[in-house]
């Protein structure tokens, strides 16, 4: 067996973990591995050795084992991770998600406590949706069962999974993002959280006050498994019970309305016939669709080019997001982004108080193939980005090909826009935009996808090497 030393490490977490920490190995990058500390060897082997975990796989935790290769430099013991791709946070969950998170996590927590173990906290960090699973990765946090719950960890979960769900149904969405992400060191205890909870919307931060207060007191009376289950069990009741809201988005069915179905071809128009004859013979393994409302055209490229077997879309309307969560089963994985984030560290587009170790969105979900429809001219009027800006963001998603759509200032929809008052932007054209693609792409087709005129286009670009 081998032993690490410390040159032959990379870190990927910042050590605040007193259980060990995360790394990979110089030469073996495709494999995850944990260094388990000394003081919590002993618990770990026993873990692993009772097998007490494996009957969780399937369901709640990443697959993991003890090392039969490495040992830490001073005999610590190496656990080797399965690699979960395409892993997303709580800041791009979308409502349903976050939901669906928390009931998930009290699920494993309640599984644990039957084999003995607990979660010594309630983060939402120590999750992630891929697969059209979730995940739980954080072994670190794995304990023998203390038979008691504490105070902080209701705390923690309300926080995390709770108060959430409540921004959500006040349409307050896009402020928990914002404050999860800044806060990352310690989610939401802050007292911009609090005025922000309390001040501007005092009913729904009371009540949920109110109902962690009681989940509290419950569990100061807690001493045995039994007891735990049943707070368990009550607060996965209330958690499952509050109504989501869905209030109406511009964008929330807009593929809906178009009336074509993927599955009947007879229904197809323009765009969709084009859109099959670029992708029909593209070997790409790997989809991400930006700004893909409800997965209306990945279902189209899926279904018209067999090798696709992953799919991401991502999108910034909350509700085309969550209704591609819980309806598309084509789809791998999805995620409520800013366009302008894809890019950016954490650190960069969020702020947070804290340096973070959670990597920017495109180097997390970098694909064969990277859908953009329908998208450029509203990122041009309407956020004020520009093709360069916009090409390099799609660069940094694209391990090889793209298709994106560029919409004229012919457009009957654009033309609207001016007639409101919106100023036309004279260097918003198609020479501009293939002018800038071809820094970075070859150009390998341009069909039409418009109906009548030719104002919308379909470009499909191969990555130079």
């Amino acid at each position: 067996m081998k032993k690490l030393e410390k040159n032959s490490i990379i870190e990927i977490s910042e050590g605040f973990d007193r259980v060990g920490k995360m790394i990979k190995i110089h030469g073996e990058e495709q494999k995850l591995y944990r260094i388990i500390n000394n003081p919590y060897k002993e618990f770990f082997q026993w873990l692993f050795e009772s097998k007490k975990l494996k009957p969780l796989f399937d369901k709640f935790l990443v697959e993991t084992k003890i090392s039969d290769e490495y040992a830490g430099e001073n005999d610590e013991l190496i656990l080797e991770h399965e690699i979960v791709p395409d892993i997303n946070y709580l800041f791009e969950w979308s409502r349903e998600m976050t939901k669906d998170a928390g009931v998930f996590l009290l699920d494993a927590t309640i599984e644990l406590i039957k084999k003995g173990l607990f979660l010594k906290d309630s983060h939402a960090f120590n999750l992630t949706y891929s697969g059209r699973r979730w995940y739980f990765l954080d072994y670190g946090s794995i304990v023998k069962n203390p038979a008691q719950i504490s105070h902080v960890w209701i705390t923690h979960f309300f926080h995390n999974f709770v108060l959430p769900v409540n921004y959500f149904q006040i349409s307050e969405g896009k402020k928990y993002r914002e404050l999860a992400a800044e806060y990352l060191d310690k989610p939401f205890n802050s007292f911009r959280f609090f005025y922000f909870s309390f001040f501007r919307h005092p009913f729904h931060t009371i009540s949920s006050l109110g109902r962690c207060w009681y989940f509290i007191l419950k569990c100061r009376s807690v001493k045995t498994e039994s007891g735990q289950l049943e707070v368990l069990a009550g607060l996965r009741a209330y958690l499952q019970n509050l109504k989501i809201k869905y209030p109406p988005t511009k964008w929330g069915k807009y593929y809906q309305r178009e009336g074509a179905k993927v599955e009947d071809l007879s229904s197809w128009n323009q765009k969709m016939k084009s859109l099959a004859q670029m992708v029909k013979n593209l070997p790409a393994k790997t989809l991400l669709d930006l700004g893909g409302n409800t997965g209306f055209y990945s279902k189209l490229v899926k279904l018209s080019n067999s090798n696709i077997k992953t799919i991401l879309l991502t999108d910034y309307d909350e509700v085309a997001v969550d209704m591609a969560y819980k309806i598309e089963s084509e789809l791998s994985n999805t995620s409520v982004t800013d366009f302008r984030s894809l890019s950016k560290d954490i650190e960069v587009f969020w702020k947070p108080h804290k340096k973070t170790v959670y990597p920017n969105f495109a180097s997390r979900h970098e694909s064969d193939l990277v859908l953009m429809l329908a998208l450029v001219h509203h990122l041009i009027y309407y956020q004020n980005l520009s093709f360069e800006e916009i090409v390099e963001t799609v660069r940094l998603c694209s391990k090889k090909w793209i298709i994106i759509e560029f919409v004229s200032n012919d457009d009957f929809h654009i033309k609207k826009w001016f007639k409101k008052g919106i100023k036309k932007i004279e260097w918003y054209n198609m020479g501009g935009f293939k002018k800038e693609l071809e820094k970075y792409f070859k150009i390998l087709s341009v069909l039409p996808s418009g109906e009548e005129r030719e104002d919308r286009f379909l470009i499909l670009c191969e990555k130079n090497t």
